[in-house]
This record gives C-alpha cells, sequence and structure tokens, in this order.
C-alpha cells in the first residue's frame, strides 16, 4: 500500500491506497548509480501516471493540482517487467489500474 493526500474536506487527510485484493504489488522505478563524492551513489524514481481522470486518485493531491498515480506492478509482472528488453515492452506495463480493483480509506498516523 502507499499513501497520498484526500482534500475533500478542505484538509489533507492521509489515505492508505493499495489492491481491493490486498494482494501485493510494487512499483515501477527506474534507479541509476554513479560516482559521487565518497564512492558510489544511488539514485531512483517512481514512475507515475496523470489520474486527473481516474475514478479514484482524483480525489488525492492538492485542488488544482495534477492528480498522479505511481505505476503498479502485480505480482505475476514482476519478472517481464524487471526484463524488459526493450522500450515497447516496458511501456506496455505503464497504465492505469482499473478503479474497482483498487481500494482506499483514510489511514490516520497513530501517536509513537
Amino acid at each position: 500500500m502507499f499513501f497520498g493526500p484526500d482534500y475533500e474536506t478542505g484538509k489533507a487527510v492521509r489515505w492508505a491506497i493499495g489492491m481491493a485484493s490486498d494482494e501485493p504489488f510494487a512499483i515501477a522505478g527506474l534507479w541509476r548509480e554513479w560516482e559521487g563524492e565518497g564512492g558510489p551513489r544511488f539514485s531512483f524514481t517512481m514512475l507515475t501516471l496523470n489520474a486527473d481522470h481516474h475514478p479514484l486518485m482524483k480525489r488525492f493531491h492538492k485542488p488544482g493540482s495534477e492528480k498522479r498515480l505511481v505505476v503498479i506492478i502485480k505480482p505475476a509482472d514482476y519478472d517481464d517487467w524487471l526484463g524488459a528488453r526493450s522500450i515497447d515492452e516496458a511501456r506496455s506495463f505503464v497504465t492505469l489500474p482499473d478503479a474497482q480493483t483498487m481500494a482506499a480509506g483514510p489511514a490516520p498516523k497513530t501517536a509513537e
């Protein structure tokens, strides 16, 4: 699961977002190792898609801001995503999931 701010009340409310089936998933990303001061450094990014019109994800992020959703990779697709040999093959995974396959609900932080 991942978290996002829902602003429907006018204030940011932390929500947990995941798959309705509770199935685990990965978030598609890219990484790079490079030499920096003091040795190797690593950079990474999570891939996102515009979700302005996604039935579930359009409710997250500040009003007026672009709505985004991380690219979700299902367990059955892990090896294919990691072993993609072309841009077109990798691009085939970069899709918005159906809203019916996702679930979300308020998840306030608990005091530690």
